[in-house]
């Protein structure tokens, strides 16, 4: 017997095909770069929805995820260790790879491009899962610095041709074409600057924690770029767009799609937003230009995304990042 049953999935809808067994097969999803803000969230939610088996990948044995119960591999360099990889691939027999590890800081980018490249596209995790998993569905974290922020191309659609301006988005970008040339059965999701609670794990935060922890326990303003835009993207929402991926019946590979938020904001807008969350003053946020800081790389002004294609995952945008900031502050009050 067969039916369609729509169930809520990370604060979205999704349509799924019911069968005897069940709604979802129980995938085997391995993540790599365990210890990261999106991968520490993607691991509790595997725990919290206990429909899959989780697993991930850490540098050092020593940094398992306190509170986490999903089994971590230790890989320390994800281009050179075959060793490491092929324990974890063979072990667990991966049906999904959230290739999540990432060298996120442009500047460092910038500064050491070989280490970019290695990190953000390692062949050897190819080459190891051709061998021992060649059926996997590998899912990318790739970024919006991939587009060259250029505002007559603005909002960027998905199907727009990529052309970063720094070491990052070559070394994301970088892996993208790899993956076509190698690995059909891919998901690619250029996301945009990522808020919402701190990692689960290690309570780590991101920019917008930064941002409020100077609204909520410092005086005077906070000076935040006015000129330069992005698609902040709740993290949650990040979650929902993989989980889809891996839960929806009848998707077909490859695949390639923005994932950011509804709102074109602002660096400085964001942090109006943040104090809102916060309930501080939203004129202690004081917009400055970017050209008065040099920031080491080349820095894309506007990288406003049209990320309407998520609906090809069964995932619908929330309509705003303030819930997601609300989170940011609760737990910081």
């Amino acid at each position: 017997m067969q039916g369609r049953v729509a169930v809520l999935v990370g604060g979205f809808a999704l349509a799924v095909l019911l069968t005897r067994s069940g709604p979802f097969s129980r995938e085997r999803v391995l993540v790599t770069g365990g210890n990261g803000y999106l991968a520490q969230h993607l691991l509790a939610a595997i725990a919290k929805n206990d429909r899959h088996t989780a697993a991930y990948t850490v540098r050092s044995a020593a940094k398992g995820l306190i509170g986490s119960d999903a089994k971590h591999y230790t890989v320390n360099d994800l281009a050179q260790d075959r060793y490491g990889l092929e324990k974890a691939i063979r072990d667990l027999q991966p049906s999904v790879v959230v290739h999540a590890a990432a060298l996120s800081s442009p500047k460092r980018c910038e500064a050491d491009s070989e280490a970019a490249v290695r990190t953000n596209a390692p062949y050897l995790l190819l080459d190891v899962l051709a061998e021992h998993a060649p059926t996997a569905l590998i899912v990318y974290i790739s970024t919006d610095q991939v587009y060259d922020g250029a505002t007559g191309h603005l909002p960027y659609r998905d199907t727009q041709i990529a052309a970063p301006r720094n070491a990052y988005g070559r070394s994301k970008l970088e892996f993208e074409a790899m993956l076509r040339r190698r690995w059909p059965r891919h998901l690619v999701l250029r996301s945009s600057n990522m808020v919402g609670a701190s990692a689960p794990y290690t309570h780590e935060g991101k920019f917008a924690q930064w941002v409020a922890k100077k609204l909520l326990r410092e005086n005077g303003t906070v000076s935040l770029f006015g000129d330069e835009f992005r698609s902040f993207v709740p993290v949650d929402d990040v979650i929902g767009a993989i989980l889809a991926a891996i839960d929806h019946p009848r998707l077909s590979w490859p695949m390639t799609l923005n994932c950011g938020g509804r709102e074109r904001l602002s660096r400085a807008a964001l942090g109006r937003l943040v104090a809102h969350a916060c309930y501080a003053d939203p004129a202690r946020v004081v917009p400055s230009p970017a050209a008065a800081v040099d920031m080491g790389y080349a820095s894309p002004p506007d990288l406003a995304m049209d990320s309407s294609g998520l609906a090809r995952l069964g995932y619908t945008q929330a309509p705003s990042v303030l819930p997601a900031l609300e989170m940011t502050c609760a737990e910081l009050r």
